[in-house]
């Protein structure tokens, strides 16, 4: 169904509750990085480089774990939202408590499958043997921690799908602000080292767990037994595609670094990822709005209440200012901040900025394809792109050094797009009886 103009500005208007919960993802996400910032020099001083290296591996292991889920949590975020918006509470309930039960089994079984190797791990980053008793305890009691972290994605996807943002916000600040500060705590409490962090650790997550746990509760209701066939076999098609777009997505994130450390030397890396990130960052922005529409569009009329057009304007509108802003400043930023003089080389900073800006637009019509359940099509888009942006990576970096690197990466921006938009609006045009579900027969048995 076509929206005009008119309408489709007065629906961007009347639904403005979305900005609301855009926020509150934005300060769950965002507010841990101020708190780093505090705390990291008291870990510095009270553990020495040594221990603070290994805590450091600790939060980057955790910071990706949930990754581990096999897709389970974007598949919960569908499910539970479609299952609400065609108002049946009872199969969003059941199907949110379910995957939960599979988060908790995986990441138990993860932790099994990881502990005789943490000797091996703490090998490769050449602990000193007069620390190694001491981390290799202090990384196996830490694996007490990982059912507690698959489990609070499960349930942070079930209150994101019930629209329940307040909360999820609140779950990530305990987890990755906690994570930092309750260490920090039993470090000055206990002064017993890396046990101390671990056990600081293991507080924030299975709290994260437990409040989000009550929340999940409160919202949706208590686990039931009743099961339907099929519910478990949706959520895992749905995921799997999930997981298999993550993998892609890694290859992306590191292929013009590795590349560019091959051709032009390790310095040249460090130089490009010290302007990368900081315009990379601009994305939580992007990134916390499509965290909301996904339940948005996977309710019937999702589309029709929030055009996906306008909101991919509305980010753009918000960006560019933003990116404006930091192709001035950036350059004296960063000298302040490093210390040294910094200077980006010519051409850097206008394709990162423009491939940011088109990233960040972009997450609409990828929000679009999740929420339909079209997971599928997003990662095949993934696959389409992957060679195309190798062997443009190849020629652009011998030929254009790192302006070309950055050339090439918002190429591939701008082909994501420009495919994900294509997919997504050949899924407007369809029926709803032609899109896919997160399982076909669920459907079919609450007709």
């Amino acid at each position: 169904m076509r929206i005009g103009f008119s309408a489709s500005v007065r629906a961007l208007l009347r639904n403005r509750a979305w900005i609301g919960a855009s926020g509150w993802v934005l300060l769950g996400q965002a507010a841990p990085w101020g708190v780093a910032l505090l705390v990291l020099p008291l870990y510095w001083k009270t553990l020495g480089a040594g221990r603070m290296g290994l805590v450091g591996i600790l939060w980057a292991l955790f910071a990706h774990a949930a990754s581990l889920d096999l897709g389970i949590g974007r598949a919960l975020v569908h499910a539970v939202s479609r299952s609400l918006g065609e108002g049946d509470p009872h199969r969003a309930r059941r199907m949110a408590w379910k995957g939960i039960g599979v988060q908790f089994l995986l990441g138990s079984l993860i932790g099994i499958g990881i502990w005789p190797w943490i000797p091996n791990l703490l090998q490769l980053v050449r602990v000193p043997m007069e620390e190694f008793p001491e981390a290799t305890g202090a990384f196996r009691l830490s694996l007490l921690a990982l059912p507690a972290i698959l489990v609070s994605a499960g349930l942070r996807a079930a209150l994101e799908g019930a629209g329940a943002f307040t909360w999820s916000a609140a779950g990530r600040l305990l987890s990755q602000a906690g994570g930092m500060l309750l260490p920090l705590v039993l470090l000055w409490l206990q002064g017993e080292g890396l046990h101390s962090v671990a056990r600081g650790l293991l507080l924030a997550w299975w709290g994260t767990a437990g409040l989000y746990a009550f929340a999940v509760w409160r919202r949706l209701g208590r686990p039931i037994r009743h099961s339907v066939p099929g519910e478990l076999a949706g959520l895992f098609r749905y995921g799997i595609w999930v997981s298999f777009s993550a993998l892609l997505g890694a290859i992306f994130l590191y292929a013009d670094r590795f590349w560019i450390g091959r051709q032009l030397g390790p310095e040249a890396v460090g130089l490009y990822v010290l302007f990368m990130e900081p315009m990379a960052r601009l994305l939580v922005l992007p990134g916390s709005v499509s965290t909301v529409l996904i339940p948005i569009y996977s309710r019937p009329g999702g589309m029709e209440r929030l055009p996906p057009l306008w909101v991919a304007l509305f980010i753009g509108l918000l960006l560019a200012p933003l990116l404006a802003g930091l192709l001035l400043l950036v350059d004296p930023l960063l000298t302040w901040w490093t210390g040294k003089s910094v200077s980006a080389p010519p051409g850097l900073l206008p394709w990162l900025a423009l491939g940011v800006l088109v990233n960040g637009m972009a997450q609409v019509p990828f929000s679009v394809l999740y929420g339909v359940g079209r997971p599928r099509t997003v990662a095949l888009c993934h696959v389409l792109e992957l060679p195309l942006y190798g062997l443009l990576l190849l020629w652009a970096v011998a030929y254009g050094g790192l302006a070309g690197a950055a050339a090439a990466w918002a190429g591939r921006m701008l082909l994501d797009a420009l495919l994900l938009t294509a997919a997504a609006s050949m899924v407007r045009r369809s029926t709803p009886d032609r899109r896919e579900r997160i399982a076909p027969s669920i459907h079919a048995s609450n007709r």
